[in-house]
């Protein structure tokens, strides 16, 4: 079955939200949940010296037993210290930056790109090799207009449809 969530770019909001919307049901799957010192790109992304201790949360997210999207998030983790001490596959990690470290995500940067499935890509989302996946790479941005977390989002071709708005 095709699930396909419509991700309006001039209103972002949380996948999440779109998937409980149209009532599918979903689980993530956690591939990482660890910190990592930043190498020279993660520390430039998130304008952090270089070595700084970074929280990475990867995931994949399933809806209808299929993976739709593989999820990597860097935070700086001196903003989220005990983070590792949550149950990532009981509660969603902006519900957590939310609920227990008070962050609302209040601006956004998306680009949104396509590339070809290497095998890994091609094996991990069902399809074949050289299939044209989405990528989406994201800065969210906290009340404070600081970067609170990077992150990158490789999806199938058939789970996004973007909409964008404007008067002319």
């Amino acid at each position: 079955m095709t699930v396909t969530v419509t991700q309006n770019l001039d209103q972002p909001c949380f996948i999440g939200e779109l998937l409980k919307q149209q009532k599918l049901p979903y689980h993530f799957q956690i591939l990482e949940n660890m910190v990592i010192e930043a190498n020279k790109t993660i520390s430039h992304k998130l304008q952090l010296p270089l070595a700084s201790l970074i929280y990475v949360h990867k995931r994949l997210r399933v809806v209808e037993d299929l993976v739709r999207t593989s999820e990597v998030f860097f935070i700086d983790y001196r903003k989220v210290p005990e983070i590792l001490n949550y149950d990532m596959s009981k509660q969603p990690l902006f519900t957590i930056l939310k609920d227990h470290y008070h962050f609302l995500v209040v601006h956004s940067t998306q680009e949104v790109s396509i590339f070809k499935a290497k095998p890994y890509s091609a094996s991990l989302f069902n399809v074949k090799p050289q299939t044209s996946l989405v990528r989406i790479e994201s800065y969210l941005f906290d009340q404070n207009g600081e970067v609170l977390c990077y992150f990158d989002q490789y999806a199938r071709p058939d789970f996004y449809c973007f909409k964008s708005e404007s008067k002319v």
